[in-house]
């Protein structure tokens, strides 16, 4: 292969990592250069046994790394192969750049996607969108630039045209435990806030431009959201609608971590610095977001209880059958409920709909008994309120639980009450709304005080 092409990567402490990337990088017989942080590990000796070219440089952000490593380059290198030190290139793709380097016919293209095969402890993420992420790492030296105002991560951008090239790339880092990802993305999250909170980004994209042109595109529509609602529609858009159920138990955590968890954090720093910027910022924004997220989650309900009710024009027997969470909710409510009664003597028939005391009424639980609004207010409380991780967990898990509970108190007490006193007349929706709504405010006063203790412990 020619020698106008360069392999660069970057490190800090890849001593785990950085083999099998050079490993699977030696068909190329390209320079390979190694841009480092000042590892304090094997990082510089591993480079070197290579016959890498090791370079170190203090780190301020990846954008900034990467452009000084650009200039680190000899003048004759046309192509640039931009890595990671925990991302391979499979063989496929070692050939694949093999045939594109050796052949006689220019270049025209000024960049090339690379699919990024992504792992998750030691999980291949292969829904969610995952399936075809590609990624700018192969560019022409001359025509690529970076944008500084890019703080978290970075991207490659070209000038000239660009292709997608046919084989894959593997990222799966084994320095990676789920201690690392969490404590690497804290950081990541504060930069990223820092960086949607100042609206840093110059390049506005273009929905229908290319790949980066589109992802910009999306970026400033995204830093136009409502906080802390986005990250509940792009973890349900990703684990629902792109399929990322379909990865399995760890691909779930993935995608909850990745889609929810890290966005929500991204969130959460940039209403503290909006709150520490603005007068009265954190009663207007806990005031609407709670409304936004209580709209959004109690029509999300209405909704998808009209696309799982047979009959309906939008029915989906999918969703009905394999992930229909409203009508677990009510089998679960009539199947404890039955057995609050068992504990009293009475013996009961389970429906789909209703549960019948034998030689007593029929309790139907309807969608109106379910108490998914209550449960809702209770989420939008939780997840408004800018509460600290532990106290809002709390908070919105045992609420959800004593709101669970009272719902099958209170069909167990109506079922008995009708059937002892059979002209009795109460009106049990209410009763349970007025003990549920003091639950949960009662809650959310201790819950407050808990957060400012916990903050207090902090500073």
């Amino acid at each position: 292969m020619s020698n106008n092409l360069a392999v660069v990567i970057l490190t800090f402490n890849e001593e785990l990592n950085l083999p099998k990337c050079l490993e699977s990088i030696k068909g190329l017989n390209a320079n390979v250069f190694v841009i480092d942080s000042f590892s304090t590990d094997g990082t510089e000796e591993i480079a070197k046994a290579f016959g890498a070219t090791f370079i170190a440089n203090k780190f301020e952000t990846h954008t900034k790394q990467w452009k000084f490593a650009l200039t680190q380059l000899p003048e004759d290198v046309d192509w640039v192969l931009g890595l990671d030190a925990d991302q391979t290139i499979t063989q496929e793709l070692n050939l694949e750049l093999m045939e594109l380097f050796s052949s006689k016919e220019e270049i025209t293209t000024s960049g090339f996607y690379i699919r990024r095969r992504n792992y998750f402890l030691e999980k291949w993420i292969r829904f969610g969108g995952y399936q075809n992420r590609f990624l700018l790492k192969l560019f022409k030296k001359d025509d690529v630039f970076l944008d500084e105002s890019e703080l978290m991560d970075h991207h490659f951008y070209v000038k000239g045209k660009t292709a997608r090239l046919q084989s894959d790339m593997i990222e799966n880092n084994l320095k990676e435990d789920l201690i690392f990802w969490k404590s690497k993305h804290v950081k990541y999250a504060k930069l990223q806030a820092q960086e949607e909170y100042e609206k840093l980004l110059t390049n506005p994209g273009r929905l229908f431009g290319n790949q980066d042109q589109r992802r910009l595109f999306l970026k400033n529509m995204w830093n136009r959201m409502p906080l802390f609602v986005r990250p509940i529609i792009y973890f349900l858009s990703r684990y629902i609608i792109l399929g990322g159920f379909l990865d399995g138990y760890t691909g779930s955590k993935f995608h909850y971590l990745q889609a929810y968890w890290y966005r929500r954090t991204v969130d959460q720093n940039i209403f503290e610095l909006k709150a520490n910027s603005k007068k009265n910022y954190r009663e207007i924004f806990f005031v609407s977001r709670f409304i936004i997220i209580f709209l959004l989650l109690y029509y999300f309900n209405e909704l998808f209880i009209g696309i799982t009710g047979e009959g309906g024009r939008f029915y989906s027997s999918f969703l009905d059958q394999h992930l229909n969470y409203i009508r677990w909710l009510r089998e679960s409510i009539i199947y404890f409920s039955s057995l609050v009664l068992s504990i009293f003597n009475y013996d009961t028939i389970r429906l789909p709909y209703h549960l019948k005391i034998i030689d007593g009424v029929r309790v139907g639980v309807g969608y109106s008994c379910l108490g998914y609004g209550i449960m809702s207010i209770q989420i939008a409380l939780a997840l408004s309120y800018p509460f600290k991780y532990l106290v809002r967990r709390t908070y919105l898990f045992v609420g959800l639980l004593i709101i669970y509970i009272l719902n099958i108190l209170r069909i167990s007490a109506v079922g008995i009450a009708y059937t002892e006193w059979s002209n009795i007349n109460i009106d049990h929706h209410f009763i349970f709304n007025i003990i549920s709504y003091f639950v949960i405010f009662a809650m959310m006063v201790i819950a407050i005080r808990f957060n400012e203790k916990y903050e207090n412990t902090r500073t």
